[in-house]
């Protein structure tokens, strides 16, 4: 597959917001199934090609279907890891995520494990999924309008780098902070892609 391909990350998810729903009492939390209308049916989320191409891959049938990640006492983990299954694991120039915050924005911090176990860092800035005035680097990767509403929800690309020269052995994505202090805010991760360090080339 040219470009990004899915990475295989169901052993961390702790979440399910997509036909499931993990429902609550906020009309601004993920879990409400009508958010989720325009999901595409096989789950394939394409990037642009300025990114490198490819695709997210949904876990649209699954449960759980995402990584949930709030503040130490939410109803989330405040940290989730996922280790790459062994096929996977490989040298990586770039990854990419698709994510979104419930309420306000978010900062998370990425921790990248490599096979001699050393590891780096990014750190992810995840926008507000209803934001209706966004930056311009924050880049809607899959738009969700609401039915019978012109209300639109928006799942973000973010692509952080990777030490190619080493395999990636794992990930640890940990919430850090909020703009806000909404009781149902939660970061939904909902799908991770690589870029191959040989397509990068």
């Amino acid at each position: 597959m040219k470009g990004y391909v899915p990475l295989d990350f169901s052993g961390a998810c702790t979440a399910s917001f997509f036909e499931h729903g993990d429902h609550g009492r906020s009309s601004d939390e993920f879990g409400r199934k009508a958010y989720y209308a325009g999901l595409p049916a096989d789950g394939r989320v394409p990037l642009r090609d300025g990114d490198g191409g490819g695709m997210f891959q949904l876990r649209n049938s699954d449960k759980p279907d995402s990584i949930g990640l709030t503040w130490a006492t939410g109803r989330f983990p405040n940290s989730a890891t996922f280790k790459l299954p062994a096929a996977q694991q490989r040298r990586y120039a770039r990854l990419a995520i698709l994510s979104a915050a419930s309420v306000g924005t978010a900062s998370v911090k990425a921790v990248l494990t490599y096979d001699n176990g050393d590891s780096t860092e990014a750190k992810l800035r995840v926008y507000d999924w209803s934001s209706t005035t966004l930056p311009a680097e924050a880049h809607s990767a899959l738009d969700l309008p609401v039915a019978d509403s012109r209300v639109v929800r928006h799942m973000f690309a973010d692509v952080i780098e990777v030490d190619a020269k080493r395999r990636l052995t794992a990930i640890t994505f940990t919430w850090i902070s909020t703009s806000t202090e909404h009781l149902q805010h939660c970061v939904g991760i909902f799908a991770v892609s690589g870029l191959p360090a040989e397509a990068a080339r």
